[in-house]
């Protein structure tokens, strides 16, 4: 199938949950959006934020939600049957996964996680979230259990919902760079430390904005653009890694999910965005 006809028919199976349907049009079709690359194996996850539902006070609601939408698609659409919602406690975030993508990144054997940093094919830096922002030579231990553990999970079918656990609590020294990992971002930052107040303050950052661009009424999305990925580098970094530098960066990004794209025939363009800025701090 291809993403055309695979976001139509989740945006079409999302309308039919109740509790969805209440949601304004284009903010679920966003959603959609997001799921179906998701689904297609353009990226690897998405972290849940598009909206609110309507009288909803708790997260196991939304979870509710979220989980019957995916098994309704799962029913209809094939490509949906490595995805389920991960909820990871620590944080209460919601992911919608594509397992089988996921476990193909890991089980890549020329990018290990243990030399991320420092491996010139690796498509993830970590990056210590400091004032003078550092490089780090691997992922951080309680990431790498995390991802492990999901690696070997070999539940058949893959549940449609799952909760993240770990041997220690998580703070945000993992979190973040977890985050980072499922969400497919090329830089992962690390804070420096639990009660950080503030990360990366009037440090200059490289951001880059990947969206895709449809042409006239080649999508039933409101505004024919949907953005995809938006992450930020220190600028600093892109000095004394090439790799990260923006014009190698835009390549990469450009040609790691231009392919996937062109794969589920997607017809439009991928438009990536650089730009600098210097900010207070940053939210991460």
């Amino acid at each position: 199938m291809s993403l055309q006809d695979v976001f139509t028919a989740t945006y079409r199976k999302a309308r039919a949950v109740r509790p969805l349907a209440r949601v304004t049009k284009s903010k679920l079709q966003r959603f959609c959006m997001d799921i179906s690359l998701v689904a297609l194996s353009v990226r690897t996850s998405y972290l849940f934020d598009a909206f609110a539902l309507p009288s909803s006070h708790s997260t196991q609601r939304l979870e509710g939600t979220l989980t019957t939408l995916i098994m309704a698609l799962r029913e209809e659409i094939s490509v949906f049957k490595n995805v389920l919602l991960v909820h990871e406690p620590a944080s209460d975030q919601l992911f919608v996964l594509n397992m089988g993508l996921l476990r193909q990144r890991l089980l890549e054997p020329d990018r290990t996680l243990e030399h991320a940093s420092t491996d010139k094919c690796q498509w993830i830096r970590f990056v210590r979230a400091s004032e003078n922002p550092t490089l780090l030579p691997f992922a951080p231990p309680q990431v790498l259990e995390i991802l492990r553990n999901l690696s070997v999970f070999t539940e058949d079918p893959i549940p449609p919902y799952l909760t993240l656990t770990s041997q220690e609590p998580l703070d945000a020294s993992a979190l973040v760079p977890l985050a980072a990992f499922l969400l497919e971002y090329p830089i992962a930052y690390v804070p420096q430390s639990i009660g950080q107040s503030g990360y990366l303050t009037n440090v200059p950052l490289d951001v880059y904005e990947c969206t895709l661009v449809w042409s006239d009424h080649a999508t039933e999305l409101s505004h024919g653009a949907h953005l995809m990925l938006k992450f930020s580098c220190p600028c600093a970094i892109g000095d004394v890694d090439k790799d990260v530098c923006p014009p190698s960066l835009v390549q990469h990004i450009t040609r790691r999910f231009g392919e996937r794209l062109t794969g589920v025939g997607f017809s439009g363009k991928l438009a990536v965005r650089h730009y600098t800025e210097t900010l207070p701090r940053i939210a991460l």
